[in-house]
């Protein structure tokens, strides 16, 4: 869905309609919808991706809010940004490493296997993950 389309005016009409129509405490709700939907028609690939991220950062934040010792704190906080920033990386900069590797081990004469993978970064995926962190 492009932003330009007419589908899009339908859903963030859509949208805007149900915010408007909850409570100004429940008003979060029908924008979580949405957003969900909206990386689901993009990939529901990404969607489990994105719930995924989104229960391994509740689970981390329930589990430093339990802990009893700084140290375990700090451990789980880097659990979470290493969590964070690797999706980041992966998806955005991995084509990019990998070329970087390719023509690296060229030139040393080291066999290379691994090809670029084709995908679509997922929508939002910096802003998502640093808004996060």
């Amino acid at each position: 869905m492009i932003f330009n389309s007419l589908e899009f005016f339908f859903f963030i009409s859509l949208t805007l309609l149900a915010y408007h129509l909850f409570k100004t405490n429940y008003r979060w709700f029908p924008l979580l919808i949405a957003g969900f939907v909206f990386y689901a028609l993009f990939s529901p690939a990404y969607l489990v991706l994105l719930l995924l991220s989104i229960l391994i950062d509740y689970i981390l934040a329930i589990r430093i809010h339990k802990a009893t010792s700084h140290f375990t704190r700090i451990l789980l906080l880097l659990t979470g940004l290493i969590h964070n920033l690797g999706l980041l990386i992966f998806f955005k900069y991995f084509n990019f490493l990998n070329s970087i590797l390719l023509s690296l081990f060229k030139n040393i004469h080291i066999s290379y296997q691994f090809t670029n993978l084709k995908w679509l970064v997922p929508v939002g995926l910096s802003y998502y993950t640093f808004k996060k962190i």
